[in-house]
Order: structure tokens, then C-alpha cells, then sequence
């Protein structure tokens, strides 16, 4: 339900790494008795700090470290710990560390301080270290914060060695962090940069989101404006609406961001831009602060851009936060028609991880309405019958409605023969299941005995009613039976009543069995 961007976290740690040398510079020295921090960095998109780091150590408070996003402050690091490195020095360190095997943590540290001495007289050294190094998850990772650094030292190199070098070390993206470092130092060459490309190259795409991303974490309001209103490939700017939208949310807060976008909305002549804008901020803002999500929608109510992924968003994060408070808000625009299924669903599946007993007694105000169709009801009954399968079972044999309380007892069955098999098919051996509404939940059960005992999967398939069904589990039935014993199924085919288009799937089975198979009906 919640994105981020996967570098962040990743180059945010790789700075605090950075500090964390200094703590260990000199090893031979008694731990230090006390420990203080100062100015706690908010960072930016990127992962780094936007404001001062002091960190201090000791009685006498002795050790000062700054880091700024700046690099010239980061090799001031380097400098105030009297270890500005050359060529030759980053030789001796990050071969090492990039190499196969030994102390990771010490390997993480090492490249850590490599990466924030970087300076025009060094990065060379370090770009061969890491070409020769082992192609591994980990330097893949390394590699993509030193060209982020390299972006900030000297954008244009690193570009052209990223996107437009035939031998260059390929790892994927980063390139875009490369013009990322160099759009947060040097906006106005990164895109003088990108407008030098032929429109048409293929590169240009990530080359003009990488430096949009860094411009946004130095200056929002110019990387905006450029999206919004100069960028003149427009499908590009609809692409980039969403980290627009991130990075409002963490720079101005919920509030500021929506404020952005309505005055964006009221001001902007792109309708389809203006959607987007509406939508992205909306849903975004609502995972950090629903109730003001919840405000915000209620003032612009009557906008055209509002649409039913928003109040899904509103509602959901809502009900997270406070159940009450989601089911308030539904009952409040139950009429609206952007309050569809899938809302009240994305709603309900919430509520019901928390009580669904309380959910299924809200929902009984509207049991009968169209808009309470069998994802609702799939919503509820499955995460019922995580806790309660004989309560869920109860409240779906009250259904009225034959289609929602088969798609009901197919959810209830999926769930509960996770978790005990034996007792499902007990509890259907009760059942008359000459009734087709149980057809479903016959299915349910055997795609869930299908892998560990496709001979009894095969025989509760036989009893589904309903022709099409049955073909269709005994298929996948028998597909996991040809994956255990195939002479058997070899022996069985021929006699088996089944068309050549079945029986063709069962001897030529997929890899693996779609056991989902209840969110397609």
C-alpha cells in the first residue's frame, strides 16, 4: 500500500556510515562516555542530509564531524580528519572492500569513506576500483552511490560515461542518480544537458528524470514550474507528477502539497496534467496525514478531478489510522459515485484485520446495495476466516444474495484450508452440495489441496456441479498430479471424460500452480 523510492534509505545509510568512521577512527582509544547529537539532518529524495549533522564525543566534546549535501563539505569531512585522499589511497582501500568475502560491515565502512572523500583529482581511481570489482547485489548498490557522487562532482562525465559509454559499467539506474547528483548541484547545466539530446534518443527519458529528481531536492518550487509548464514533452511531465508529488509531501507536508496541487489545478490549462496532479498528491498526502487528506477532499468536492482512487485512499487510510473514522467517511459519501465497490472494499479489508465483527455490523446497513458486491463481501469473509472461520461461515450463510454468498463461502474455504485442511472438508462434507452455490468453495478447496494431494484435489473437483468449473479444476488438479506421478495421470487421462483441449493443459502444466485463482471471479 506505501512506496518509496528504494535508493533513499539505502544512501541516507551509506552517510551515516560516514560519521560512524569517525566514531572508530582511533580504535585504540577508551569508548567515549557520552554521546551527543546536534541538528538532525532532514534529508531529501536523495537520502542526503539537507541541514547540518554535528556529532560530538566525549566529556570534552572533542570530535566535531559536519556533513552537508554539499560535497565540498563532505571532503571537509576527509580534511577535518586529516585523511584527504588521492589516487593511490583509494587503491589501497576500495579494491578491498568491493572484493568477494570478509568482514562486511568493515568492507560497508570502508566504501562509505571512500564515497565522501571523492573530489575530480580521485574519482578515476575509484571508477576503475569499481570496474573491476565482482559483479555482486551489494557493489551493484555501491556503484550506484558512487556515480550519485560522481553526478555531483562532475555531472557531465559521469552522464556521458553512464548513458553513452560502450565499455562503461551498466548497473541499473545509475545513470539517473548520476544526473540526479548533478541536477540537486547544478540544475542549469544538467539541463542545459538534457536539451542537447537528439529528442529522440532513447537515453533522454531517464537522463531528463534523473535531473529533474535532483532539482526537485535543491529546488522544488523551479522543478515544478519546469514539469508543470516549460517541459515540452508532456508525457514525460505526467510521468514525473509523482515524485513531484513525494517530494512536496516531504518538503511542505501534507497540507503544503495539496495546497500545490489545488493551485495548480486552478491555474494549469492541461486537463489530463491536472488529473494527474489531483490524484498523485491526494493519495500520497493521504498515507502521511488522512484527515487532512480527508479536509482537502471535502473542500475541493465538487472538483472533476477528484476521482475513485483518491476517496479509496482517503477512506483505507483512514480506517488504518481509526476504523471509526473510515466508516464515518463512508457513510458520509455512500451516494457520491466515486464511492464504488472498491472502495467500500479496500475499506472493509482494513476494518476486518482489526474486528470484523464491527465491520460486518456496519456493513449490514447496506447488505442489498448494489455497490456491496463479492469483493466486499471476498474482502470480509476472507479476513474473517483467518481468526474466526465458523463466524465468518455464519454471517455469509446469511446472504441473500446466492452470487455474493458463493463468492463469500469460496473466500471463507480459500482462507481456512490454509491453515486446517481437514477441518474444511469436514465442515463440506455437511453441506448439500448439490446446491451450486457451493460450487465455488468446492474449487477453493481443491486448488488449496492441489499441490500436496492432487488425488484427493481431483476427487472434490469431480463433485463441482456446475460443467465449466469442474473442467477447469480438475485441469489444474490434474496439472499438479502430472508434476507427481505422471504414469499415473497417463493411466487415468484416456478414461477421463475430459475434452483434447483439456486434456493437452493437463499434460503440458504450467511451472507453477495460480493459486489466486478467486481474485478473477
Amino acid at each position: 500500500m506505501k512506496t518509496s523510492y528504494i535508493i533513499t534509505p539505502l544512501w541516507g545509510l551509506s552517510l551515516i556510515l560516514v560519521y560512524l568512521i569517525a566514531r572508530t577512527e582511533d580504535m585504540g582509544q577508551p569508548a567515549s562516555t557520552s554521546t551527543e547529537f546536534e541538528n538532525l539532518p532532514t534529508t531529501n529524495h536523495e537520502g542526503l542530509p539537507t541541514e547540518r549533522i554535528v556529532y560530538r564525543e566525549g566529556k570534552n566534546q572533542e570530535q566535531i564531524v559536519v556533513v552537508k549535501q554539499d560535497r565540498d563539505d563532505i571532503s571537509s569531512f576527509n580534511e577535518i580528519n586529516g585523511q584527504m585522499m588521492d589516487g593511490r589511497a583509494i587503491n589501497d582501500i576500495l579494491p578491498g572492500a568491493l572484493a568477494d568475502g570478509g568482514d562486511l560491515m568493515a568492507k560497508n565502512l570502508q566504501v562509505a569513506h571512500v564515497l565522501a572523500g571523492l573530489n575530480k583529482d580521485n574519482v578515476h581511481a575509484a571508477l576503475q576500483a569499481f570496474e573491476e570489482a565482482p559483479r555482486s547485489p551489494l557493489n551493484d548498490h555501491n556503484f550506484r552511490m558512487f556515480m550519485r557522487a560522481w553526478g555531483e562532482i562532475d555531472g557531465k562525465a559521469a552522464a556521458e560515461y553512464a548513458f553513452f559509454s560502450d565499455d562503461g559499467k551498466k548497473v541499473h539506474w545509475s545513470g539517473t542518480l548520476a544526473m540526479s547528483g548533478w541536477g540537486a548541484t547544478d540544475p542549469e547545466a544538467a539541463l542545459a544537458y538534457v536539451e542537447s539530446i537528439d529528442k529522440e534518443n532513447r537515453s533522454r527519458g531517464h537522463i531528463l528524470d534523473g535531473m529533474v529528481r535532483g532539482w526537485a531536492t535543491t529546488d522544488l518550487k523551479a522543478a515544478r514550474d519546469y514539469v508543470m509548464l516549460d517541459m515540452e514533452d508532456r508525457g514525460h511531465a505526467h510521468k514525473l507528477v509523482e515524485h513531484l508529488a513525494h517530494e512536496s509531501i516531504k518538503q511542505d507536508g501534507p497540507g503544503g502539497a495539496l495546497a500545490w496541487a489545488t493551485q495548480t489545478v486552478a491555474n494549469g490549462e492541461d486537463e489530463k496534467l491536472n488529473g494527474r496532479v489531483m490524484n498523485e498528491v491526494a493519495v500520497h498526502a493521504s498515507r502521511v496525514d488522512p484527515f487532512a487528506a480527508r479536509t482537502w477532499l471535502e473542500e475541493n468536492i465538487d472538483s472533476e478531478y477528484l476521482n475513485p482512487r483518491i476517496f479509496e485512499e482517503v477512506a483505507d487510510e483512514l480506517t488504518e489510522v481509526d476504523p471509526n473514522a473510515g466508516a464515518a467517511f463512508l457513510d458520509q459519501h455512500f451516494d457520491d459515485p466515486r464511492v464504488n465497490g472498491t472502495v467500500i472494499a479496500e475499506t472493509v479489508e482494513e476494518w476486518a484485520r482489526k474486528d470484523p465483527s464491527s465491520t460486518a455490523a456496519w456493513l449490514e446497513q447496506y447488505m442489498g446495495h448494489e455497490k456491496i458486491n463479492g469483493e466486499v463481501v471476498h474482502e470480509l469473509s476472507g479476513e474473517w476466516a483467518r481468526t474466526d472461520p465458523d463466524s465468518a461461515i455464519e454471517w455469509v450463510a446469511n446472504i441473500k444474495n446466492d452470487k455474493l454468498m458463493a463468492r463469500g463461502l469460496a473466500s471463507v474455504v480459500d482462507r481456512w484450508a490454509r491453515s486446517d485442511p481437514n477441518a474444511v472438508g469436514g465442515w463440506l462434507n455437511t453441506q448439500d452440495r448439490s446446491n451450486q452455490v457451493f460450487d465455488p468453495a468446492v474449487e477453493a478447496y481443491a486448488n488449496q489441496l492441489a499441490h500436496d494431494q492432487p488425488i484427493a484435489a481431483l476427487s472434490w473437483a469431480q463433485q463441482i456441479q456446475d460443467d465449466g468449473r469442474r473442467e477447469r479444476t480438475t485441469v489444474r488438479a490434474g496439472q499438479a498430479m502430472m508434476r507427481h506421478d505422471q504414469d499415473a495421470v497417463l493411466t487415468w487421462l484416456p478414461e477421463s471424460g475430459l475434452s483434447e483441449r483439456a486434456q493437452n493443459a493437463i499434460l503440458n502444466p504450467p511451472k507453477h500452480n495460480q493459486r489466486n485463482w478467486h481474485r478473477r471471479h
